[in-house]
């Protein structure tokens, strides 16, 4: 629906998802999923094991709020379009003037110019664009504040922040300057040129390039950050490549950027694929069978950049996750839901198989009982409350339930340990409470809600005022949780 809420119709919604994101940032078009009908309503599939779906939606003159909306499954999820404002670009070659075409453009807008990312790549962007012949792209914003990225084939990237573009738009020119380029080759263990070898270049905080090697086991990169531009050497924003290919372990290595001019060449040589092996056991020693378990390379150079490998445990407990690279890599045994029961670190080394890992499971003989009560004592229905707890340095998801009419929810099977209680009212901020392994007794525990309101006006960039839809966000402990609509 548009800021009035009335339907939009036949806009259109797109694939947002990681690896979906990964492509549109590489310039290729998200996977349509659906059209909005005559009362702006669509619906697309989840994606397990989450049960949810990141997309992004555009329409005629509108941009979607937030760049891209995250959907829940089993509820009308709601999605607000507001009027673009443009955002008019023109790339063109430092020192010649000449128009640069084919370079991707996309812009940070609306809350997200704020928040803090590892790369602004992982930023959601409504929108990516590439300029035409004459080195133009205009890119449809949410007006106010923006951070504008521009990514050339052949040039420089360049981030231009501090952007405040009006409901009438805003003209930008940019220049780029030329650069070095990087040209990698791959060998497999007998020293064979390897081809179809993946490799993901990235140098923060605005160049991530993907490409696979040709024939000769060689892939070129263009379009790096200048020299005068690499991250400070003792930050952990150095840049890095990663390479794999089936059947072989995944390598990270740093690198060192080019001058103006030069192609810089770097020989990877990948061995075969190790894995990490171990079991997962419940709490009273005994072998859990089906239990998923997720392993993250989890520090040092190109951790963030790592994706995540699966197993299921077996009739022994027993399972297997690779391929793996060297580091420290975090194992977690997670629920279907996606959230974590335990966690264990394994160390693994340049030499020789990783050590072998052992999971526990946690104790579920714990029980909660929950009263949630207003500021005048009376039970509060359908109030929604969430167990979370941390083992060590594990987030563990323990617990969900909803308060019944009299305001009472009861929560077995439960972990005996501390943890964070968020509970969610219909109508008002989450509320958090810090249990202890005492409180998993079963005796009731009472959660009083306030009575206090808050007042406020909404305006446009004009000044006018504008009907918008509020939420409360409660900053509780580790976490920030935000309230109703």
């Amino acid at each position: 629906m548009d800021e009035a809420g009335h339907p939009v119709f036949r806009a259109g919604v797109y694939g947002r998802d990681r690896a979906e994101n990964d492509e549109a940032l590489q310039g290729a078009p998200g996977p349509a999923l659906a059209t909005t009908d005559v009362e702006g309503r669509f619906t697309v599939p989840a994606v397990p094991p989450r049960g949810a779906r990141v997309v992004s939606v555009s329409a005629s003159g509108l941009t979607i709020r937030g760049s891209e909306a995250y959907l829940e499954a089993g509820v009308e999820n709601r999605i607000v379009m507001v009027k673009a404002c443009p955002l008019r670009i023109h790339v063109v070659e430092e020192g010649r003037d000449a128009p640069v075409a084919d370079a991707l453009v996309h812009a940070i807008t609306g809350g997200m110019v704020s928040a803090a990312w590892g790369s602004l790549l992982d930023a959601p962007a409504a929108e990516v664009l590439r300029t035409d012949a004459t080195g133009r792209a205009t890119l449809a914003t949410e007006g106010g504040p923006a951070i504008l990225i521009v990514r050339p084939k052949e040039h420089a990237p360049v981030v231009m922040a501090g952007l405040t573009v009006p409901s009438t738009g805003l003209d930008v020119q940019v220049k780029v300057a030329r650069t070095g380029f990087l040209a990698v080759t791959v060998r497999g263990p007998d020293g064979t040129l390897r081809e179809g070898a993946r490799i993901q270049c990235e140098v923060r905080p605005a160049y991530r390039s993907l490409g696979a090697t040709a024939l000769d086991g060689t892939f070129r990169f263009g379009g790096l950050p200048r020299l005068a531009d690499a991250p400070d050497p003792d930050s952990d924003l150095v840049p890095t490549l990663l390479v794999s290919a089936p059947g072989l372990e995944t390598r990270i290595l740093p690198f060192s950027l080019p001058a103006v001019g030069e192609t810089q060449a770097l020989e990877v040589r990948l061995r075969i694929a190790r894995r990490i092996r171990g079991h997962v056991r419940t709490a009273d020693g005994a072998p859990a069978r089906g239990v998923r378990v997720r392993g993250q390379l989890d520090g040092g150079v190109g951790s963030d950049v790592y994706e995540a490998c699966w197993a299921v445990s077996d009739a022994d407990g027993g399972f297997a996750l690779g391929p793996i690279s060297v580091g420290l890599w975090s194992l977690y045994a997670v629920r279907s839901d996606g959230s974590v029961l335990a966690g264990v670190d394994v160390t693994v080394s340049e030499d020789g198989e990783p050590p072998p890992a052992e999971v526990a499971l946690p104790s579920t003989e714990g029980r909660l009982t929950i009263r949630v009560v207003d500021a005048k004592g009376r039970g509060v229905a359908d109030a929604g409350l969430e167990v979370r707890a941390t083992r060590h340095r594990y987030r563990l998801g323990v617990a969900e339930g909803v308060t019944d009419a009299t305001g009472v929810a009861r929560l077995d099977r439960q972990a005996p340990e501390a943890a964070l209680l968020i509970v969610r009212p219909l109508a008002s901020a989450p509320v958090g409470r810090d249990l202890a392994a005492a409180d998993f007794d079963g005796r009731e525990l009472r959660i009083a809600l306030g009575d206090g309101t808050l007042e406020g006006r909404v305006i446009g960039l004009d000044q006018r005022p504008r009907p918008a839809h509020l939420r409360l966000c409660a900053d509780l402990g580790p976490c920030i949780e935000a309230g109703p609509v």
